[in-house]
């Protein structure tokens, strides 16, 4: 009877433990959830603006990664100014990924200056140093967001054609008509064109980047009491002691779980 006794409370212990662990995985994934922000979210300094596609530039599978927009509109202003009014900067790059580049290169061109590219490479924002002028195609994956972003329906929607985004994208082919954002000419589709000469500009938004890694590495320390042998990630510890496990969690990140005994 004593030995049945001891190989019931066994087993419970064992089924207590299997339960606990379960447990842990299941906090762990859960805790990666939560920190996964969604379009129009309020999070690092400004809104989600976009998340990354698998066909976007940098993806990465283990990563979210996106771009977030600041929640209200900044001021015309010059998008060049000194020579480089009458000047191509031949800052013509357009593709996503491209804009905090973009920028630096507009600011190493001109300097300081009361102008865009200036303005948001300079930019304190919620805490956050790292602003920039989005590039064309940056603004395009954001812009069709608009409903989530602050973005009034009387700024930007289908059929409004006389509002528009700066970027930090030169026309290449027009040195006077920088290239602004944008209109929509339905529900989806969005036209790119140039407007205003390089003195000025419309209404802008600094974006930014961020990343989170969805492997997340989790410890775990548990201390036990007891009198007898004791089951352990299917171990069987029959000694007072410290003990470690290391593996992965459910959401297959590093895992270090201590055992005091």
């Amino acid at each position: 009877m004593k030995q049945f006794r001891y190989l019931k409370d066994k087993i419970n212990r064992k089924a207590a433990n299997f339960c606990l662990m379960l447990l842990a995985m299941l906090l762990a994934v859960t805790s990666t959830w939560a920190q996964t922000p969604a379009i129009g979210d309020d999070y690092q300094g400004g809104k989600v603006g976009y998340i990354l596609q698998p066909s976007d530039p940098g993806y990465d599978p283990t990563k979210i990664k996106g771009l977030i927009i600041s929640t209200a509109d900044y001021n015309p202003k010059a998008w060049a100014i000194g020579s480089y009014t009458a000047a191509a900067t031949g800052v013509v790059n357009t593709a996503f990924g491209t804009g905090a580049a973009n920028t630096a290169a507009l600011v190493s061109l001109m300097g300081p200056g009361d102008y865009i590219a200036y303005e948001f490479d300079t930019l304190t924002l919620g805490g956050y140093t790292d602003w920039y002028l989005p590039s064309q195609e940056e603004i395009a994956r954001i812009l069709p967001n608009y409903a989530s972003l602050n973005i009034g329906s009387n700024q930007v929607g289908p059929g409004r054609q006389t509002f528009w985004y700066a970027t930090s994208s030169e026309s290449a082919d027009d040195k006077f008509n920088r290239v602004y954002f944008f209109t929509f000419t339905s529900a989806t589709a969005i036209s790119v064109q140039t407007k205003a000469g390089p003195g000025g500009s419309g209404p802008s938004r600094p974006v930014r980047n961020f990343e989170i890694s969805l492997c997340t590495p989790t410890t775990s320390t548990t201390t036990i009491t007891n009198c007898g042998p004791y089951n352990w990630n299917w171990q069987i510890y029959d000694a007072s002691g410290t003990y470690t496990w290391t593996g992965t969690n459910a959401a297959g990140c590093d895992s270090t779980a201590t055992l005091n005994l």
